[in-house]
Formats: C-alpha cells, sequence, structure tokens
C-alpha cells in the first residue's frame, strides 16, 4: 500500500468529515477509486501514484481497495467515524470527491461493475480505458 494511495483515502475521509456526510467503507471505497479515475485524466503524475502497489481487484461490489477493506469494513454499513487528513495534493480534487460523496453507493457500485479486469487485480490502463469517456 503506497503512501499516496492511504492519504487520498484520509482526504475522502477529511472531506466526508468536513461536510458532515458520512460516508460507509464501501462508499469510501467507490469514491476512493472514481477519485483515481478523475486523477488519470487531470493529473498522472499523481495518479500513478496513488494506484502504485494499490492492488485494486475485481469485486462482487465492483473495484475493491483492499486497504480499505482490511481496515474499514468492520464498519459495515454504518458510516466510518474518522475525521480523516487534509493532504493539500489532494485539494484540487476536492469539488470532485465532494460530488462523488453526495452520490448514492450503490449508483457508483453498478458503474464500477461494468469496469472489468483480465485479471483478477486491475491494471493502470484498465482503469484509465474505463473512465476515458466520463464527463467530469
Amino acid at each position: 500500500m503506497c503512501d499516496y494511495s492511504k492519504k487520498l483515502i484520509e482526504h475522502i475521509l477529511y472531506r466526508s468529515y468536513v461536510n458532515e456526510r458520512p460516508v460507509s467503507h464501501m462508499h469510501l471505497n467507490k469514491v476512493w477509486y472514481f477519485s483515481l479515475g478523475y486523477l488519470i485524466y487531470h493529473d498522472l503524475d499523481l495518479a500513478l501514484k496513488v494506484y502504485n502497489n494499490s492492488n485494486i481487484r475485481e469485486g462482487v461490489w465492483g473495484a475493491v481497495l483492499p486497504y480499505i477493506q482490511d481496515n474499514y469494513s468492520f464498519y459495515k454499513a454504518t458510516p466510518v467515524f474518522e475525521e480523516g487528513v487534509k493532504h493539500k495534493s489532494f485539494n484540487f480534487i476536492n469539488h470532485i470527491i465532494d460530488k462523488l460523496i453526495a452520490i448514492n453507493t450503490m449508483v457508483l457500485v453498478d458503474i464500477s461493475q461494468e469496469h472489468k479486469a483480465k485479471n483478477e487485480y486491475y491494471t493502470f490502463k484498465e482503469i484509465k480505458e474505463a473512465f476515458k469517456n466520463v464527463k467530469w
């Protein structure tokens, strides 16, 4: 698990906290994944740092980040009660994170289930392809 991937998680939790819009671990997972999709087309270097060693796998509920599963799944469907940490490197995507947090979890799940990996884990190229036609 790379530092930038964890920093994005912390920043999402921070945005959730300051906006008083709690997220479940599944919603956190989806917001992280879609934020990565945005980063790929708006800051490729940062996207590569976030993706590095993240081991995103294809699961029943779409793309899954094992770190989130391992560290936040005990919350089940209840909100993740953490204040998070603001990371300046992600401030420029606050508007995207806030929009994603406002979207129903199952809508994001349905969309991410359409993103297929050839193997168990998504390649960077597969994620980039999945988000190529998104109008942010």
